[in-house]
């Protein structure tokens, strides 16, 4: 069975060379690494070179559009059963593939979920994420749907596509949407929320995740950060049809929470005047799509997102 990894690379000449060589250094030989450079302008690319000799390696470069097209353009090369994605400043445990490999014998496993550990570089210690997803040490079998709701239950969901890998058949009528970020929240919920596939969930942590400064989660600003996640829910709302576990709702809850807090955030620094009115209005077409199932109060809404209004009341109230 023949794995495929999938690795985007933008400028992480200082992480790159320890990523892949912990993909060398895996007991399970069978695979083949898909190395797509998203337009770097360090010495990435020539740190590529030194790896192609491996023939399992190989190395495309593209002009700078993002993490997502990254991906999407590397699953296309795919050709193994199983697709993992790879973070390019990330590790592997060694024994991760012959792990999974395991799993997938049994035919009826079409993605395997498992936990990570976090190591902090560069001082990047405020950004706490969690990813581990249970704390017994068995690993069990349950329908998709049914598991995502069970970890937002149990406060384990996190959607990090580093940290499951799949049968490339589940996958391909899905791709990350390009042009933002928190895509993968919703690439995410399209395999696992809206479809019922058997999956193996591991408690086993086989990814090390490194949380450093300049990544793209510890550096993103608060209008990107906006902006990804009112797309993410967009799509969520479109996908809810088809989902059939109504207590998956809690994720949109959740998104939404945190685009409010977000505006919320940035009123409290009086910048919230940036967000453009078409995307406040945007917001507001999101709450009353989502107020089904979302229970959120509808004042928090108006101070999170027209601060200004609060603002001039306050003013005028003063004077």
């Amino acid at each position: 069975m023949k794995i495929s990894i999938v690795v985007p690379v933008y400028n992480v000449e200082n992480y790159l060379e320890v990523a892949l060589d912990s993909i060398l250094a895996q007991t399970y030989q069978h695979y083949e690494v898909i190395i797509i450079d998203d337009g770097s302008t360090d010495s990435s690319p020539s740190l590529c070179n030194k790896y192609l000799t491996d023939k399992r390696f190989n190395y495309y470069r593209q002009a700078n559009q993002g993490q997502s097209v990254a991906r999407n353009n590397g699953f296309e090369k795919a050709t193994g059963e199983i697709v993992y994605f790879f973070d390019s400043d990330d590790l592997l445990r060694k024994d991760a593939f012959s792990a999974w490999i395991s799993e997938f014998s049994n035919e009826d496993v079409k993605a395997i979920l498992f936990n990570a550990d976090v190591f902090y570089d560069g001082g990047a210690n405020e950004f706490k994420p969690s990813y581990h997803r249970q704390k017994t040490n068995e690993t069990k079998i349950y329908k998709s749907d049914e598991y995502f709701a069970k970890s937002l239950g149990k406060g384990c969901y996190f959607a990090s596509p580093c940290c499951y890998v799949a049968r490339k058949a589940i996958l391909e009528e899905n791709i990350f949407l390009p042009n933002i970020i928190h895509e993968d929240e919703l690439y995410y919920f399209q395999i696992f929320a809206a479809n019922q596939h058997s999956i193996s969930v591991m408690s086993e942590s086989f990814f090390l995740r490194r949380v450093r400064d300049g990544s793209i989660m510890t550096s993103s600003k608060i209008e990107k950060r906006i902006d990804g996640y009112t797309e993410v829910l967009l799509g969520m709302v479109k996908s809810q049809s088809n989902v059939k576990n109504k207590k998956v709702n809690l994720v949109m809850s959740n998104i939404l929470r945190q685009i409010v807090l977000l505006y919320a955030n940035a009123s409290n620094n009086d910048s919230a005047r940036f967000v453009p009115l078409s995307s406040r209005l945007n917001i507001w077409k999101l709450y009353f799509s989502a107020v089904r199932f979302v229970p959120i109060d509808f004042k928090l809404m108006m101070l999170a997102t027209f601060p200004d209004y609060y603002i001039y009341k306050f003013n005028r109230k003063v004077k």
